[in-house]
């Protein structure tokens, strides 16, 4: 009997080793999927695509992001934002867009997370509200969160002369947390610095988003129209606002895609053909998160702005 039992000890560890392997290589294998299909979806044939490109940047702009959130014990997250942001150049308004937005998320399970949101961007020469709603996908590579996020997005504008639109964005994202060592000693100590338990230190985010708009069936168009490519530093204070509040820089490669139409000289002759354009704008940042916790032992999660 003590044999049987040591064999049979022997295959429920080999199982239980074959079923981690197993949960390992399927979050590895999606992980590449999501990597792939970001990677292959700008390859994706269109009628602009024998087209030659050219590259503009567009000046510097700088962003100012503030926003506070708020958990209850039951992981359901409520938190609202404000964005401003000015281009360095700009002669008329000094922010020449006003954002604030609404947002509500809820903690399907540990790996998949749920929510909506509102926008409104006030803007100089048209207003518009934003409605969405989102999917994400979290999972763990050696300690590196990972995110992958589909957010379908309607975006209404109040000027007849800009057309209304769906959105489909398609984000993904990685997130580094370092916690502040423990004073208590032996194995709570080992526990605690390990798990998300402790005092969070500094957050490393970067995310990389595409934006693909629906129903447009124009002859000349990009599969995408935009996208972004964003790293945020945020660091934590401790004693008084420990959890409470953190305070970070971004920098954000924002990225817009264009068919220009070709271009003539007064004698009828060709300046420019019918090109793909790509506008870049590199934007510096400042942002700052209040918190409302209620689960003080969840450090504070992160969610990118807009």
């Amino acid at each position: 009997m003590k044999n049987v039992w040591k064999k049979s000890s022997f295959f429920e560890k080999r199982k239980a080793n074959f079923s981690i392997l197993g949960l390992g290589a399927i979050k590895l294998f999606c992980l590449f999927l999501w990597v792939g299909l970001f990677c292959a979806l700008p390859f994706v044939p269109t009628t602009a695509q024998d087209l030659p490109r050219e590259a503009r940047w567009i000046p510097t702009a700088l962003w100012w992001e503030m926003q506070a959130d708020y958990t209850d014990t039951k992981d359901n997250r409520f938190w609202v934002s404000i964005s401003l942001r000015r281009q360095t150049e700009e002669k008329s308004d000094f922010f020449y867009r006003k954002s604030w937005a609404a947002h509500y998320q809820k903690n399907i399970s540990p790996h998949w997370q749920a929510g909506a949101g509102l926008r409104y961007d006030g803007q100089s020469n048209v207003n518009r509200t934003a409605w969405k709603a989102y999917l994400r996908h979290v999972s763990f590579v050696r300690k590196i969160r990972i995110f992958k996020q589909i957010t379908p997005e309607y975006i209404r504008h109040d000027n007849a002369f800009y057309e209304n639109f769906w959105n489909l964005r398609l984000l993904l994202g990685a997130e580094k947390t370092f916690f502040r060592k423990t004073a208590v000693a032996g194995e709570q100590a080992k526990e605690t610095s390990l798990s998300s338990s402790g005092t969070p230190l500094l957050s490393l985010h970067s995310s990389f988003e595409l934006f693909r708009e629906l129903g447009n069936e124009a002859d000349l168009k990009r599969f995408f129209y935009e996208s972004r490519w964003r790293t945020d530093l945020l660091y934590y204070p401790s004693g008084l606002f420990s959890n409470r509040l953190a305070l970070g820089l971004f920098f954000n490669l924002q990225n817009l895609h264009y068919v220009a139409l070709a271009q003539y000289d007064i004698g009828g002759n060709v300046i420019k053909p019918d090109r793909r354009l790509n506008l870049h704008t590199p934007v510096y940042g400042f942002q700052m998160y209040v918190f409302f916790n209620k689960n003080t032992k969840q450090p504070p999660a992160f969610s990118p702005f807009e």
